[in-house]
């Protein structure tokens, strides 16, 4: 068993706090540090007791340092700064503020760190020095299967182990059911899905916590801190919901492809494909007309961007495509197939048996085999519900330990 002397968990927003803390139950006896980029989660891990917590501040000059990973190359390929959520300069002083910060706990290989998944600017920091001073990692993202999380040491989809070992994938990860456990599974899924496929993380705006968001961006500009929380959520809150303005229409009763659109912001779309949303649709609305076939578009039910609905409503008018608002799983059983960038709707329909295309970089194109599918979820993927934070995986710190020895097994 693998034994650490300090556990590290970065909350670049509340999205993980929950599952965090109830992680940090795993290592009793062990120094816990809490790692913030906002306000309001350094302010309340500390009203509920939690000694060590630090709050970045990001107020660093932002001027080049002399040694050390080149932080701007690391700004630069952020998610926060391709999503546009926060700009260069703010994003290298939270980088600065950071580095001083673990500079001064001097990480060593007896430190474990929980962080984002794999692609917020922290998250690079980390990989940039985690070579040089041996602390593990461990990445977590959502798996968009219900009650099971992705726990990853080196990130998430093209990001992950899990990619960088798709060809021995299945023997290092024996799948856990025989075929008739995992039929019934597969069955018990469809069928839930064909009866509500919503998306957990689109649930509709909660007034009291888009006004706890505004009056966190005023405390966190007040203290000086950079908030990622604070001005994602006030650039949604400005943006609208653009979904709810989606006007559907009578649609093909067959023949025609189904495009499920993803977030515009999603780290997947703008860092592992050379697609964004319009030029997917450009792609396979080609594809389709060559194919003698309709496209039928589905915007994600979180989707903010105005912009791109605009954008989506003039290229309607050039290539014809329908507009729908059904559920996915009923759209992607009736097409000819599933047309997707790197979705996890993608996934879903590769467990439904349907055809799929994938033209984004993503492990789920493994998945068409069988052996890898069962591998993936009943070996791979953590029992635990990211959004209550619930952990139901009863050897959790032995398979977080096997992770890590394959993260250096497979290291060069």
């Amino acid at each position: 068993m693998v034994r650490f002397n300090r556990a590290f968990f970065f909350i670049n927003t509340p999205f993980r706090l929950r599952l965090y803390k109830n992680v940090a139950r795993y290592y009793p006896g062990v120094d816990l540090y809490f790692i913030c980029f906002d306000s309001f989660t350094f302010l309340s891990l500390q009203a509920q007791g939690y000694k060590n917590t630090l709050l970045i501040r990001g107020i660093s000059t932002g001027l080049p340092e002399a040694s050390g990973p080149d932080l701007t190359a690391l700004a630069i390929r952020s998610s926060e700064y391709l999503s546009m959520v926060m700009g260069k300069k703010s994003l290298i002083c939270v980088l600065q503020d950071l580095k001083q910060a673990l500079t001064r706990l001097e990480l060593c290989s007896a430190d474990i760190i929980f962080a984002g998944n794999g692609y917020h600017a922290s998250d690079l920091l980390l990989k940039a020095l985690k070579p040089a001073l041996g602390f593990k990692t461990i990445f977590t993202e959502l798996s968009n299967i219900d009650g099971k999380v992705f726990f990853d040491p080196r990130g998430a989809n093209a990001n992950s182990l899990l990619y960088d070992i798709q060809a021995t994938f299945v023997t290092e990860f024996p799948p856990a059911v025989n075929d008739s456990t995992f039929d019934k599974w597969v069955a018990s899924y469809v069928e839930g899905k064909m009866l509500n496929n919503a998306v957990r993380q689109s649930a509709k705006n909660n007034p009291l916590k888009n006004i706890g968001i505004i009056l966190t961006g005023w405390l966190d500009r007040l203290l000086g801190v950079p908030s990622l929380y604070a001005q994602g959520g006030a650039h949604s809150i400005k943006k609208g919901n653009a979904y709810a303005l989606v006007k559907a229409e009578p649609l093909p009763q067959s023949n025609f492809v189904f495009v499920p659109l993803q977030l515009s912001n999603d780290t997947q779309l703008l860092i592992n494909s050379d697609y964004d949303n319009v030029a997917l649709l450009r792609y396979y609305c080609a594809e389709a007309k060559s194919a003698g076939l309709s496209v039928v578009v589905k915007m994600h039910p979180s989707e903010h961007s105005l912009e791109l609905l605009a954008t989506l409503e003039l290229v309607k008018k050039e290539l014809g495509f329908y507009f729908s608002k059904e559920n996915s799983f009923f759209l992607a059983s009736r097409s000819q197939y599933v047309g997707v960038n790197n979705s996890t709707v993608g996934l879903e329909a590769v467990l439904a048996g349907l055809q799929v295309k994938f033209i984004g970089r993503t492990f789920y194109q493994a998945m068409m085999g069988r052996a890898f599918l069962k591998s993936y979820i009943f070996s791979y993927l953590f029992e635990a519900d990211f959004f209550s934070g619930t952990i139901r995986q009863p050897d959790f710190l032995s398979k977080v330990n096997f992770l890590i020895a394959l993260d250096e097994k497979y290291r060069g």
